[in-house]
């Protein structure tokens, strides 16, 4: 019965959420939108009776005696879906009450949209429920890929970045085209490319060269990431040198190639070039993107070293464990039992747990790699560009993408211009559609008189004491410097919080892995001193 609902019947009552949601904003006429919102209650409902199911039976585990730790996993397991499934029906509940009203205060919007997106997001996550165990046993093998590939990937990223700027700068500074240049470093990325770089030289040619293929391929695998983003910044950067070469403005070119520079860049740029002092925003965007990552490369616990230690960490965390279990643990077991030796309840522990890891040795891998999703964390917390987090993790946690905006608003608030402009410019740019209204309000309540501090603490960018802090700037004339401020201020909090995390979790791995080898050598050696005193 369980694996039925799991594998099908929950993820078809959470699409058929999605699908009625999404009938009810865009369906063709009132009356069909109107039938799919009243049908979202009675799928809440549905979902709520499969909730309770699960509770039940997870509440019902709990009265039984003798429980082991797989029985509390399953239980575990069984209130955890109920609750999410209660949850999941509340949501859709709420959203079925957004009756459709056009006169709606901006506030009210904000909260339906915000409904509204938790619920899809939940309907989501149970729809690919059924992945679940899949997907853990494919992190346990190859969850070191995706970590590697972004260690490789960071700093190619923001050189890029750095080159596309300083290229920008000597163009602007020397009347030259814009065009032209960026053509000329995209052929400069072309020479050290690892195509051009082991291409023709014989490799795939040699019986040598095919020896090394399955090699490079397992053992090099980040390099190949690399090289994958390296060959798609080059396209980006030859589709902006087409743009410039067509007449496009470098603001406007730039914004159809939204992932060589960060966002408030780009909207610095456009603000400049109303101004008609590209060259020296230019020159300033330059000298602080270098400032940014020679401090980075200075620093050792950036977030390609903290996630390479962790992947080596966890990597031999499990190479000795597997030994253990499967190698040493069965030979002791069967020399205790030859001699019938009376065992410890530790020893007793560790070769369940070894019969268990031989028997399920794919599921072991997830357990022995979740040390690796704190310091994962903790890398995206050092990112400053927001572009790089995933669209669905923006649309929930709208604070990451404050350093963005408040940037981009401080450069444009700096030039004595505008906000609204900037804001619809970022609401266009923005490829999912929860986001793009979101700026748009704000550039609405701008438009309707409301401050600035408000609006965004009611879309969830800042905080209490961080908009009466833009307001209070706002009304002397210091908005620009302010907005900046807090922008740095914000991700040096953040970067702070996850540099202090990253060094209390390396000894705690390292901790872990010692108790770990302790335990058995504890476990294994006393009944093997108690048979040798025996047998003397």
């Amino acid at each position: 019965m369980e694996p039925l609902l799991i594998l099908l019947v929950i993820p078809v009552i959470a699409f058929m959420m999605l699908r009625a949601d999404s009938i009810r904003v865009n369906g063709l006429d009132p009356e069909t939108r109107e039938r799919y919102r009243k049908l979202l209650p009675i799928l809440s409902i549905m979902a709520w009776a499969i909730g309770a199911f699960f509770l039940g039976q997870g509440a019902r585990e709990f009265h039984l005696a003798g429980g082991s730790y797989k029985l509390v996993l399953v239980t575990l397991t069984r209130l955890g879906i109920g609750a999410g499934l209660f949850y999941l029906g509340w949501k859709v509940w709420q959203v079925s009450l957004h009756a459709p009203d056009s006169d709606l205060p901006l506030q009210e919007v904000v909260r339906r949209d915000q409904q509204a997106t938790t619920a899809k997001t939940a309907a989501i996550l149970f729809i690919l429920l059924p992945l679940a165990l899949p997907s853990l046993i494919l992190l346990a093998f190859l969850g070191f890929i995706p970590i590697l590939a972004y260690g490789s990937s960071s700093g190619l990223h923001r050189s890029v970045q750095l080159q596309l700027l300083w290229t920008l700068v000597l163009s602007t500074k020397n009347d030259m085209d814009l065009g032209t240049e960026v053509q000329g470093l995209v052929a400069s990325l072309e020479e050290g490319s690892f195509r051009n770089r082991y291409s023709g030289r014989g490799y795939g040619r040699s019986f040598f060269g095919l020896l090394q293929v399955p090699f490079l391929f397992f053992v090099f695998i980040p390099m190949f990431m690399k090289a994958r983003k390296r060959r798609k910044m080059i396209d980006q950067l030859s589709q902006l040198a087409s743009s410039l070469h067509d007449g496009t403005p470098l603001a406007r070119a730039l914004s159809y190639q939204s992932d060589l520079l960060p966002a408030e860049v780009i909207g610095a740029i456009e603000a400049a070039s109303e101004k008609g002092d590209v060259g020296d925003a230019l020159t300033k965007i330059a000298l602080e993107q270098s400032r940014t990552l020679e401090r980075n490369s200075l620093d050792g616990n950036s977030p390609a070293n903290g996630a390479s230690y962790a992947v080596a960490v966890c990597a031999i965390l499990f190479s000795v464990i597997s030994f253990i279990m499967y190698w040493i643990v069965p030979k002791y077991k069967d020399i205790f039992e030859d001699f019938g030796v009376a065992l410890p309840e530790l020893t007793i522990l560790v070769i369940e747990i070894s019969d268990w890891f031989v028997s399920y040795w794919y599921l072991a891998g997830p357990i022995i790699f979740l040390p690796v999703v704190p310091f994962v964390i903790a890398a995206v917390f050092l990112v400053d560009d927001s572009s790089r987090f995933p669209s669905f993790v923006l649309r929930i946690f709208p604070r990451f993408e404050t350093p963005m905006l408040l940037r981009r608003l401080g450069y444009v608030a700096a030039n004595k211009m505008q906000l609204q402009p900037s804001l619809d410019s970022l609401a266009k740019s923005m490829p999912d559609l929860t986001r793009s209204r979101r700026f748009e309000r704000v550039g609405n309540r701008l438009e309707l008189g409301d401050s600035l501090g408000q609006a965004l603490q009611d879309e969830g960018f800042v905080n209490s004491r961080e908009s009466h802090s833009i307001d209070n700037a706002a009304a002397i004339g210091h908005l620009g410097w302010a907005l900046s401020a807090l922008a740095n201020s914000i991700q040096q909090r953040r970067i702070n919080r996850s540099r202090w995390f990253m060094e209390f979790i390396r000894p705690t791995v390292i901790i872990f892995l010692g108790f770990l080898v302790g335990a058995f050598c504890i476990a294994m050696f006393i009944p093997l001193v108690k048979l040798l005193g025996d047998l003397s």
